[in-house]
């Protein structure tokens, strides 16, 4: 390694007759090869000292980049936040922790080092997050871990979510330690199997803060447990609940989850009902609803002089059959009335109805509830025939179109000409930025028409054709406003 002076001598001298020897190709005399030689080895040897004071400036220069680091840490300006700033970073960076682990915010966070742990533990927010796996065993220290973690979050509104499908636990531990708290709960999130849910049925009463609740219920985990009565009367006294999505099934198909709940106070609501009767009672109490997904196993036949149902802030509609092929009891669009009969839904932006209503139902509501300028989304499957004509008056009052779903749609060729159509025909500024039509032809030839295709999406037109019908359960799509949020 080169000295720090980094001193070098002076660069070596050619020797005489160098240049006329590059000039020529004279092989040299033995006296000129001998200086040449000597030559090039005092010019590999101050090549040489030029490398290992280039490989000592090299490490000189990582070496005070380092120092430089290290001191530039010293005045980072996360060292001068505020505690309580420190705190909301924190809280923010625990949201997406996952499952209740020692390698996961926010326990990770208290191992950085004493001022970090101090902050942490000074913020109860950051541990009001509790996210759990109730499946196999319960690692050694859990039970003690969660009661110190719900410990931390002093009293602030809690978010749980719990899990378990093994379906082999009469009872939980960890469970029990959640539920002691269940005053706190603000959101919970619950898929348990039936054993465990007929252990949180002591909830009921002590639920003063919820304001979301989503419970997922799995028969056919459990097929030998019956589920307690009382687990339906558990939100019963739960008075600042706005939230609810609750579903259950069993290996065949879903069923109904005939919760006791203040529906007037709920504004989002995801459920499944025995029949559109019962679905419509509970709609008439659902004043302040603002998003609702139903769905319901039998159709009965609805009083046609039943008063109408105004919901004047609902924006977000769905309504689907489950099962129909086994619905037992009449067909929309028959002797039977669809729900959408009774609506008036001023400010309507989403209405999706799978086989629970025909065109004339849809264009009824629109007509009767002059929410034709508001809607945004319009999913419809039927399978009855659809009358094309009919659909098609019914698009073109829905000016702010952005997208269309329409299933079970056969012969779809001419029905898209004529909506592509209409849709170029539109000034540009008198129609949305743009339009996505995804439709089921089950005799649909992919690959025919691509250049029209190609056209329609020049003009912000962007059609789907599958097959095979897509549509997903409505009620179990999320709602619109996320949990955790």
């Amino acid at each position: 390694m080169a000295p720090p002076s980094l001193s070098f001598p002076p660069a070596p001298t050619p020797p005489p007759g160098l240049t006329r020897l590059v000039e020529c190709n004279l092989a040299p005399s033995t006296l000129e090869s001998n200086m040449v030689t000597a030559y090039t080895d005092e010019v590999e040897a101050q090549i040489a000292l030029v490398d290992r004071a280039t490989a000592f400036l090299s490490q000189r220069r990582a070496d005070l980049e380092e120092s430089l680091k290290t001191a530039q840490a010293i005045r980072s300006p996360m060292r001068r936040l505020p505690p309580e700033i420190l705190g909301e970073i924190f809280t923010f960076a625990g949201l997406d922790a996952g499952f209740l682990t020692f390698d996961s915010a926010p326990w990770l966070l208290t191992r950085i080092c004493r001022h970090w742990s101090a902050v942490c533990l000074a913020t109860p927010k950051l541990w009001s997050t509790l996210v759990l796996n109730l499946d196999g065993p319960e690692p050694p220290g859990m039970v003690a871990l969660t009661k110190l973690h719900l410990q931390r979050s002093a009293n602030v509104p809690l978010s749980v979510q719990f899990s378990e499908e093994d379906g082999v636990k009469s009872s939980s531990p960890i469970l029990e330690a959640i539920i002691s708290h269940s005053d706190r709960w603000r959101i919970a999130d619950v898929y348990l199997t039936l054993p465990l849910l007929n252990q949180i049925t002591s909830i009921r009463g002590r639920l003063s803060s919820l304001t979301q609740f989503m419970v997922s219920v799995d028969y056919a985990a459990s097929d030998s447990v019956e589920l307690d009565a009382e687990f339906w009367n558990i939100l019963t006294i739960a008075p600042n609940l706005q939230f609810l999505r609750a579903h259950s099934w069993d290996m065949r198909t879903m069923r109904p989850t005939p919760f006791t709940v203040a529906w007037n106070r709920l504004t989002r609501l995801s459920t499944t009902f025995a029949s559109n009767t019962e679905a419509l009672s509970i709609l008439r109490q659902l004043s302040d609803i603002v998003e609702c997904k139903f769905a319901f196993t039998m159709t009965d036949p609805l009083q046609m002089d039943s008063p109408v149902i105004r919901l004047p802030h609902l924006r977000f509609l769905g309504l689907q059959i489950q099962d129909p092929q086994d619905a037992q009891v009449g067909r929309p669009g028959s002797m039977y009335s669809s729900m959408l009969d009774f609506l008036v839904t001023p400010c309507l932006q989403s209405l999706a109805t799978d086989d629970t209503a025909d065109e004339s139902a849809v264009l009824g509501l629109i007509d009767r509830s002059d929410c034709a300028t508001s809607l945004t989304t319009f999913r419809f499957q039927s399978t009855l025939l659809i009358d094309r004509d009919l659909l098609l008056r019914l698009i073109a009052k829905m000016t702010q179109l952005t997208s269309l779903d329409i299933s079970d749609l056969p012969r779809s060729s001419p029905f898209i000409r004529t909506l592509a159509s209409r849709w170029v025909g539109r000034r540009p500024h008198d129609r949305p930025s743009r339009l996505t039509v995804r439709i089921t032809d089950r005799g649909y030839v992919p690959n025919r028409g691509m250049s029209e295709l190609v056209k329609m999406r020049k003009d912000a037109l962007f059609l789907e054709i599958k097959r095979d019908s897509y549509f997903a359960d409505i009620v179990l799509e999320p709602l619109e406003e996320r949990p955790y949020s």
